[in-house]
């Protein structure tokens, strides 16, 4: 089964843009440098071991700075969710996510999903939770592709230990997040389809704060968040 997508950008270029221009102007500076290095030396001794010196720097100079930049510097920055925020823009997607999905039976599921940041990209993963709030399964992306506002992956759901009955499943996923000029999207609307069966599942959600994501840690506090989100769909679906 493929994934498709419109032939939009990757918001997550962008970081991968940046880390570039980073590589080029700091290897730029360090040649820059080097060859001063390397004027000075020849300009202070016509030994052979200096001028050996002195090509030796121009090599080796570049080399460190472009290790640092790739291997320590690049990934520190990207580490820091000021900077992730101020290169993705009104595209930062990344954070917790509760996702309503209805089901085959006109019942309404749930569904964490937790965008995280990865180098320079990102990975994806969640868990769905019953009425009571408990833990039903846990699935992760093996694969996505990111074409703006439409994100699909490929995942494999694997039910929890006091499933019975049931067993690990693949499919694929789209969201499609709402977008906005005037900052990152808090909404998306979209489907997920299990290999297998006909019918796929319609999913929308919104992104929570911190205060939120402290309340998922319990089932009783879990059960309140759910409930309000649920509320939160029928209140959307009244205004359309």
């Amino acid at each position: 089964m493929a994934l498709r997508g419109p032939p939009l950008r990757n918001p997550y270029s962008t970081l991968g843009l940046f880390a570039s221009a980073l590589n080029a102007v700091l290897i730029t500076a360090s040649v820059l440098g080097a060859s001063e290095a390397e004027t000075a030396i020849r300009a202070a001794t016509a030994q052979p071991a200096a001028t050996f010196l002195a090509y030796a720097l121009y090599g080796v100079i570049p080399l460190i700075i472009w290790i640092a930049a790739t291997y320590l510097i690049a990934p520190f920055l990207f580490q820091r969710t000021f900077i992730r925020k101020l290169l993705l823009s009104t595209r930062y997607v990344e954070g917790t996510w509760i996702e309503n999905v209805r089901l085959t039976d006109g019942s309404i599921g749930t569904a964490v999903i937790c965008i995280a940041p990865d180098d320079s990209t990102f990975s994806l993963s969640g868990k769905t939770y019953d009425d009571q709030g408990e833990l039903s399964s846990s699935f992760v992306a093996d694969y996505h592709q990111f074409c703006w506002p439409i994100l699909q992956y490929k995942h494999s759901n694997q039910p929890s230990k006091g499933q019975t009955g049931e067993r690990r499943v693949e499919g694929i996923a789209e969201l499609s997040f709402e977008t906005s000029p005037t900052g990152p999207p808090s909404y998306y609307t979209g489907f997920f389809h299990h290999v297998g069966r006909r019918s796929r599942n319609q999913t929308e959600a919104w992104k929570v704060g911190q205060d939120e994501i402290q309340l998922l840690d319990r089932p009783s506090s879990r059960v309140r968040l759910i409930q309000k989100y649920r509320k939160a769909a029928r209140a959307r679906g009244a205004s359309r």
